[in-house]
């Protein structure tokens, strides 16, 4: 039989148009039946349906709490009553019904109550209409001591005026943003008990999920105390490092509990990606200005809600910061998180230098700022001075990623014990193991792994269980057989799209899907990789942009992992070209001149035309008009210049041909390669192909044609050579580090080779090498003797009698080796052959430099040229 029926006391509900406010009470009967978790029944007296669905979803989201905290143990059925509840419509009741069901149910003792709020799935309290008209009506009907109890997101629609009246009615006016700091805030008891997911997959933990963030309790402490001394933070740290979920798990939620009241802080998110781009830097920068109003309407989820007409004084710092001081907001704090996008996400300098132009001056308004930056994007912030001045060197809070046993048993069994669960004996001593070998996305993997264990548990035992750990491959393949899952249970013709879909998140990091169309098999398969925690939806997009939850997503998963390794020429050469196409739109490059460089974009356009994107019209127009001029040019070269010469004088003429033979030639200068701080060398592959390079066979097969940097400001011996000996350090300038091609082989031998080849056949092959002054200038005794030999198509090498090879000495020891075709032949291609005489053959006079090869390096070359 059920529980007897308990009655709470009377509770006001406000309801209200947009110009008028009404407060009914509100009565609330329980009746408890078996032992249970859930809501068995709800109904509202003489309302209607949408009224009742309304009361259904408060109650189910106040009882997930209320079990949680252990007021409840029992499935139960709820019975509300309210005047004329007929008339009430929408979804502004529900906060007054779960606090009716909270009043029924636990025995503490609660003011009188108004209330008005809608209530989002987790607990979040969304924004409402007439929030001034209703809080009128609170203050007439509710007595002396009570309170009116509103959506944080609608403080700023109650006046001075009203503020002033309720305090002389002894009205307390309390915004809320989260049931549980709601309830917490009214006398309950709040414990740590969860009973949600517990563990975050690959994504990052956010302000509601503060309860399950373990492990980081000193860097919290840290972070704030930087804050006590400085207005501004920059959290720095390697992919995986959980920068993210410091900030806004751990630090936010702490500075929150410690403000006065409880609610006196405010605080907005700006993520950079959030920022529309834009061919043109003017409305980009407008973009900014509503990404940083837009920063600030986090009502859900503690932030303020910034009226409407303030996205027009965005990029008003001070008008910004009164009108949300004007709300009653004290203390202010903004979190600008993934701030690596800001540089590396395509953005115009000019939006750069604005967003660093605003944050400074909020931050001299009094704002605080929490910035988190990837350690490999630290590089780029001396381009924008304000910003490196801002944070300053001791502003910078370094999180390193932690294996150690302690932090990894935090964040193993922390969130199980919220969550009331346990591990078959020994799973987490093993989880704690596995993990405590480190790599770059240990964490995110661990994440996921006991998130898969955690959805397969016992649930009736509430155990993670040893089988399903085996079953999902660990940690080194727990991705793998997510994602596999996921492929395996989409249709054919769904399987076809996902190629397209890592391209996508391997080039531009997002599938935007209004880029296709409604029926498009992709929407599908997004879709249910986002239910399995995989890939995530951007809401700063509308929830039409999708991203990977981690970058471990890629490179994890073999399938997609197999398809960025075959991809890895073309998705190097359309980030080139995506930069270059910005540059040539903000005149600031010049269009691709002709040659293989020109070819090889062609091609890259008509090869993945079905997988571009309306994003990447900015590259589709930068080639197609390299092309109209490449054929212009043809032109005048052509048919069309005995008619353009007519009038010209022979210096005309002579100043015309030196213009187009400079047009045929196409060079390769290695110091303009990027190799990231901290690296000696990068693949040399992707980066030639964005000059219509192709690289061959190698001989040894094993051997790595690479790009090195070599600084000759260090003062020390160069790692990749063995013979190097360190610098000694002097007063002279040097000059910029150094950028050479070599390749590399993983076995002494005497004789190494590459074949590169043109993606158009040329006339003529030059290369450059390094000088052996500049060798022993960086402490290297390393040097070869090589050559050049041209290839035809089909990779074999050129009959001697068609072709000619010199070599030409340049200033301070460096040799121009070069070939060109005779005749009516064409090069397709060369081989490049660094090798060392026998020493009984060998004439130390004729190739003094054969004898230093060390067998493991080839030739260094510092530029290359092609002529068409």
């Amino acid at each position: 039989m059920p529980a007897a029926i308990q009655m709470s006391d009377i509770w006001l509900l406000v309801t209200a148009g947009a110009d008028h406010g009404e407060a009914p009470p509100l009565e609330a009967a329980l009746s408890e039946g078996v032992h249970g978790q859930g809501v068995l029944h709800v109904d509202v007296a003489g309302a209607g349906s949408e009224l009742i669905h309304s009361a259904e979803h408060a109650c189910t989201e106040v009882a997930k709490i209320l079990y949680r905290e252990r007021y409840l143990d029992r499935l139960i059925l709820v019975r509300f009553k309210a005047p004329n509840a007929g008339s009430i419509h929408g979804r502004s009741a529900e906060l007054a019904f779960a606090l009716a069901l909270v009043g029924a149910t636990v025995k503490t003792p609660l003011p009188p109550l108004a209330a008005t709020g809608a209530i989002e799935t987790g607990g979040a309290i969304g924004a409402v209409e007439g929030v001034a008209a209703k809080a009128e009506a609170a203050i007439k009907t509710v007595p002396r001591g009570g309170r009116f109890i509103f959506p944080l997101a609608n403080e700023s629609a109650l006046t001075s005026d009203l503020r002033s009246r309720a305090a002389a009615a002894g009205v307390e006016l309390t915004p809320a943003h989260r049931l549980e700091d709601l309830l917490a805030s009214l006398g309950l008891a709040m414990t740590t008990t969860w009973l949600d997911q517990p563990y975050r997959g690959l994504e990052p933990f956010e302000t509601a999920h503060a309860s399950i963030f373990f492990g980081r309790e000193a860097e919290v402490e840290e972070l704030a105390a930087l804050l006590q001394r400085r207005r501004a933070a920059l959290v720095c740290g390697p992919s995986g490092a959980g920068k993210t979920s410091l900030v806004l798990a751990g630090l936010l939620p702490a500075l929150l509990r410690r403000s006065s009241e409880g609610r006196s802080l405010r605080w907005g998110l700006l993520r950079p990606r959030d920022i529309a781009r834009d061919t043109s830097p003017e409305r980009e920068v407008e973009n900014l200005h509503t990404a940083l109003a837009a920063a600030w309407r986090r009502g859900a989820d503690g932030g303020p809600a910034a009226p409407a007409e303030a996205l027009h004084q965005a990029h008003n710092a001070e008008a910004s910061i009164a009108r949300l001081r004007a709300a009653g907001v004290g203390e202010l704090f903004l979190a600008v998180d993934q701030f690596e996008d800001l540089f590396e996400g395509g953005l115009h300098p000019e939006t750069q230098q604005a967003l660093a132009t605003f944050l400074t001056r909020v931050k001299e308004l009094g704002v605080k700022i929490v910035a988190t930056i990837t350690s490999a994007a630290m590089r780029h912030l001396v381009s924008v001075p304000q910003l490196a001045d801002m944070f300053g060197v001791e502003g910078i809070f370094a999180l390193e990623p932690r294996h150690d046993a302690k932090f990894l048993q935090a964040i193993v069994s922390g969130p199980a014990l919220a969550a009331n669960l346990r591990f078959e004996n020994g799973l987490d001593a093993e989880l704690i193991t596995a993990a405590s070998r480190g790599s770059q996305d240990i964490l995110p993997l661990l994440e996921l792994l006991l998130t898969e264990l955690f959805e397969r548990r016992d649930k009736a035992a509430g155990e993670l269980r040893w089988s399903d750990y085996n079953a999902v491959g660990g940690l080194d393949g727990v991705v793998s057989s997510r994602a596999e899952a996921v492929f395996a249970g989409l249709t054919p013709e769904q399987q076809q799209s996902v190629p397209r879909i890592v391209w996508l998140l391997s080039t531009s990091g997002a599938v935007e899907t209004p880029d296709r169309d409604q029926d498009d098999s992709i929407e599908g398969v997004l879709s249910a990789f986002r239910e399995r925690r995989l890939l995530a939806r951007d809401a700063s997009a509308g929830g039409n942009r999708f991203r990977a939850a981690h970058e471990a997503f890629l490179r994890h998963w073999s399938r997609a992992r197999t398809q960025v390794q075959a991809d890895d020429r073309d998705i190097a050469l359309w980030h080139e070209l995506s930069r270059e196409a910005r540059q040539w739109r903000s005149g600031h490059r010049t269009l691709i001149p002709p040659g293989p460089m020109l070819a090889a974009a062609q091609d890259f356009v008509i090869r993945r035309r079905s997988f571009l994107t309306t994003d990447d019209a900015a590259l589709t127009t930068y080639v197609a008009t390299s092309r109209r001029q490449r054929d212009r040019r043809r032109f005048l070269a052509g048919g069309g210049l005995g008619v353009a010469l007519a009038g010209i004088g022979v210096f005309g003429i002579l100043k015309l041909r030196d213009v187009y033979e400079a047009s045929r030639i196409v060079t390769v200068n290695f110091d303009e390669a990027a190799v990231p701080p901290g690296d000696d060398k990068i693949s040399a592959i992707p980066w030639l192909a964005r000059f219509g390079l192709r690289v061959g066979a190698s001989a040894p097969s094993d051997a790595e044609l690479v790009i090195l940097k070599i600084d000759r400001a260090s003062d020390r011996s160069v790692p990749f050579f063995p013979k190097s000996r360190p610098v000694q350090a002097d007063a002279t300038p040097r000059l910029p580090p150094l950028g050479i091609l070599t390749q590399i082989s993983h076995q002494q031998i005497d004789d190494l080779s590459f074949n590169l080849f043109f993606e158009q056949s040329a006339n003529a092959f030059r290369a450059l090498s390094f000088s052996r002054a500049a060798l022993f200038e960086v402490g290297l005794t390393q040097a070869a003797e090589w050559e050049l030999i041209p290839l035809y198509s089909d990779g074999q090498e050129f009959d001697p009698a068609d072709y000619a090879a010199a070599r030409q000495s340049e200033a301070e020891g460096n040799l121009w080796l070069s070939v060109e075709a005779k005749a009516s032949k064409r090069l397709h291609g060369v081989r490049v052959s660094t090798y060392r005489h026998p020493r009984q053959l060998s004439d130390p006079a004729a190739h003094p430099a054969s004898e230093d090869f060390d067998g493991a390096h080839g030739v260094l070359i510092q530029t290359i040229e092609i002529r068409a």
